[in-house]
């Protein structure tokens, strides 16, 4: 989507990217919050709440996640650790990780075929700037830092699950570089506003000033985010709907 089309202080629809434009007797953004602000309302509504969180909120990390597919059955260990290693790993970006999250998912069928397993390694970092501006730069540099960060992670797993020459049969590399190309999510981070003392006692407005038939919902409209708090604004704003057209609400499907 590029942008939202607004009539008279109302939402009246969408324009994609190809610039095909779509109706709407109600917008409802759940895409990401920045995005949705300063790129699809181009900064015009923008409410004091928004605009001392985007200046002042402390966000969640980014994420770097190794996916490896390897030969082998690997049930005999926990599906989910965090390794301490006394050697730090250092990334590219310059983050030093002592440890990190690690995932054998030999418990779910569908992520691999009988007798192979899938395995993540996972980073968090806030240098996802770093990560995004040497993807654009220097493409060559950004394919090999990857390449360098898997095999030190191969090099730590046997460490932990034994030998793995000629058992790894895919490897897929995500940097915060990938976030925000598959999610948009502003500067990678993966679940919004971070939760703090002074943020998680904030709920920002799910409607802006002047705007009318419009409203934004997600991980992004109450610090701490996640799936939990995005349904339950789905579910807000179906009710909210409801009420001014004078239907009732039923969470039932007909």
């Amino acid at each position: 989507m590029d942008r939202i089309v607004v009539e008279d202080g109302v939402a009246k629809g969408v324009t994609l990217r190809g610039g095909e434009h779509v109706d709407a007797d109600y917008v409802i953004s759940a895409a990401d919050g920045h995005t949705t602000l300063f790129g699809m309302l181009e900064g015009k509504y923008l409410s004091k709440p928004y605009q001392k969180a985007y200046e002042s909120y402390p966000l969640f990390p980014s994420s770097i996640m190794v996916a490896l597919g390897l030969k082998g059955d690997y049930s005999g260990y926990p599906h989910e650790s965090s390794p301490y290693f006394k050697e730090p790993i250092i990334l590219f970006d310059g983050s030093s990780h002592n440890r990190f999250n690690l995932n054998v998912y030999h418990y779910d069928p569908t992520l691999a075929p009988k007798g192979k397993t899938l395995i993540t390694v996972m980073f968090n970092t806030w240098e996802g700037e770093k990560w995004q501006q040497l993807a654009t730069d220097n493409p060559k540099q950004y394919e090999e830092e990857k390449s360098k960060l898997t095999k030190e992670v191969l090099a730590r797993l046997e460490k932990i699950i034994g030998p793995l020459e000629d058992k790894v049969e895919m490897v897929d590399v995500s940097t915060p570089h990938s976030v925000i190309r598959y999610t948009g999510n502003w500067q990678g981070s993966f679940e919004g506003f971070a939760p703090t003392k002074a943020t998680l006692s904030k709920s920002l407005p799910k409607t802006l000033p002047g705007l009318k038939h419009f409203a934004m919902i997600g991980q992004w409209t109450t610090p701490g985010g996640g799936l939990p708090t995005a349904a339950k604004d789905g579910l807000d704003i179906a009710k909210k709907l409801c009420k001014e057209h004078g239907k009732p609400f039923t969470s039932k499907l007909s």
